[in-house]
């Protein structure tokens, strides 16, 4: 009879649609187990037999840092009554388990969602095969943070979280929860906001002993001996500048191929990760234990140890981690780097680092590293902007205000967009005097029966010369007559560009060009720790004292302005 009454819900069961089945078992799963497998198994889970039980399963890829206590809690198995029962049906199905605490990124593990009842007699050979360890040995499975409220207390919160017997909480777990938390010095006395690491435990958890001892824990630095908070500041904020991320609170984890893990408190030990995925744990003041650095690094391939010295300071801490960095190329001190482009440069710094390397438009990406007194210029904002677009970062620590190179906008001449256009811009520039499309009589007679006028673009006339300067291209047999009759005559018609054709004008009118390469320092200081900045074009004087920059290819409107912040005014001669 009681079978009958089963089968108008089993009936129901079959019909439910997946959703309704699921949301139906997940309702009943501690009471009824047996009803939840019915249901079909959903992707990625199925449904398996253990010793004469059926259990319903999930498969899961390991990822890096998935720790089993995790998975579970995630799964809510962690507060089951039968999660003994679990822990071992999980060894059954994993033969590769030998160890709890290790998980490898990239296995897949099975893990049993629900089981079904066991058979009478079976409880116990289970337990036998796997006897329970102490509590102390479960302080590693898993931790969670939480911070003290309002009317909260200690066993309050043991209570709404973990199904304990008061013995239990008593004897072993408070003993445990104070080891895990030294500030508190009464189990009895917590205040709001006070953060609390409770060890996440089930009277029924089972773990194996570890095959090997346990890894060693750094031991608490003697007095006096704790890493100086400013020089921890400083390094830290040097990577940051440079894009490295720091990560110095908190614990960091390092689980160990051969079972178990290290746990670094990152206040005493911070830790580096670079950008290529280069580890440094930095050891400011000799604190970590050599076997523990030891296996540490011949666990993890991209972890290094930096040990300083009591006397380092901040270039000292600096050299050594970029020594163990694997950047592709550091440079020190006097070593100049140079580097082409369309605009080439010249670093000088006390490092430059190489941050990547060449892609495809043929240079790397560095970090320029200079460490600042205060008396130091700084680099413009704008002009570290524009080195960035080129690839450099540039990093001048302590950061300070930079002075910015220029308030106003920049002072640029449009020379026009025609050849009349420039070589007029040109010539009122040198404060030249001259007239336009004029008609210079040749040959004339004196009853007027013949004359020859030649129609100049440009006339030039003082210091008892005159001079013609030709856009539209005058004959050979013209230009000889104009010279028989000592008149100079200067044709850009056949030049190659605005910029060759003012060279010539200016040559032409004896106006001295300064046409060697135009370098400036990026910054208001000395070159042995600087920039310099190659910008490609000539220059000149005005009529009026001041320097005009004339640029052979286009330069950003940033260089515009800091030209402009050196004391020049640029011609724009509009060069595509």
């Amino acid at each position: 009879m009681r079978h009958l009454l089963w089968i108008p819900l089993v009936l129901s069961l079959i019909f439910l649609s997946p959703l309704e089945q699921s949301l139906f078992a997940q309702e009943k799963q501690e009471d009824t187990y047996s009803i939840s497998l019915i249901q079909a198994a959903e992707a990625g889970k199925e449904i398996k037999e253990i010793d004469g039980r059926k259990v319903l399963t999930e498969s899961y890829e390991v990822k890096a840092g998935d720790h089993l206590w995790q998975l579970l809690r995630e799964r809510g198995l962690l507060q089951k009554q039968n999660l003994q029962d679990i822990l071992q049906v999980l060894k059954r199905l994993n033969s590769s388990l030998a160890n709890l605490d290790l998980l490898h990124p990239g296995e897949t593990i099975t893990i049993p969602l629900v089981l079904s009842p066991l058979k009478e007699g079976k409880r116990s050979v289970l337990k036998k095969q796997e006897p329970p360890v102490p509590l102390e040995s479960l302080k590693e499975a898993d931790l969670e943070l939480y911070t003290i409220r309002p009317g909260d207390s200690l066993i309050k919160v043991i209570k709404s979280r973990y199904n304990l017997d008061d013995s239990v909480i008593h004897d072993e777990y408070l003993n445990l929860l104070k080891k895990l938390n030294p500030t508190v010095e009464d189990v009895h006395l917590v205040v709001p906001g006070q953060k609390i690491r409770f060890p996440i435990y089930s009277p029924q958890v089972v773990r194996m002993p570890l095959p090997s001892p346990p890894p060693e824990v750094a031991k608490p630095e003697p007095a006096g001996e704790q890493p100086p908070a400013e020089l921890i500041a400083q390094v830290a904020g040097v990577f940051r500048e440079m894009g490295a991320d720091w990560l110095g609170a908190g614990q960091h984890f390092i689980p160990l191929n051969t079972g178990g893990q290290v746990t670094l408190n990152a206040d005493s030990f911070p830790i580096l990760n670079l950008p290529h995925g280069r580890r440094v744990i930095v050891d400011f003041r000799g604190g970590l234990p050599e076997k523990m650095a030891n296996l540490i690094t011949s666990n993890w391939e991209n972890y290094r140890i930096v040990r300083l010295k009591t006397k380092d300071g901040l270039r000292e801490a600096i050299g050594k981690i970029l020594s163990v960095s694997s950047y592709p190329k550091v440079h020190h001190g006097n070593e100049e780097l140079e580097l082409p482009g369309r605009i080439p440069l010249r670093i000088k710094a006390d490092w430059i680092i190489k941050t990547e390397e060449e892609g495809p438009s043929g240079m790397g990406k560095y970090a320029v590293l200079t460490l600042m007194d205060t008396a130091s210029a700084r680099t413009p904002a704008s002009l570290k902007k524009l080195l960035d677009e080129m690839g450099i970062r540039v990093v001048e620590y302590p950061p300070g205000e930079s002075i910015e190179i220029a308030a106003s906008r920049p002072d640029t001449l449009k020379a026009g967009s025609s050849s009349r256009e420039v070589v007029e811009a040109v010539l009122r520039l040198a404060g030249m005097s001259f007239s336009k499309d004029s008609e210079i009589p040749i040959y004339q007679s004196r009853k007027s029966e013949f004359n020859l006028l030649v129609k100049a673009d440009f006339l030039l006339s003082g210091e008892g010369k005159e001079r013609i300067i030709d856009l539209t291209g005058l004959g050979p047999e013209i230009v000889s007559l104009l010279k028989d009759h000592q008149f100079e005559v200067l044709s850009l018609k056949e030049e190659a560009g605005p910029a060759s054709m003012i060279s010539s004008l200016l040559d032409f009118v004896s106006i001295p060009i300064d046409a060697k390469s135009h370098t400036f320092l990026a910054a208001e200081r000395d070159g042995s720790r600087n920039i310099s900045l190659t910008v490609p074009g000539f220059s000149f004087s005005a009529s009026d004292g001041r320097r005009i920059f004339v640029p052979v290819s286009p330069i950003p409107e940033t260089l515009h302005s800091f030209l402009s912040a050196k004391g020049y005014r640029i011609l724009d001669i509009g060069i595509p």
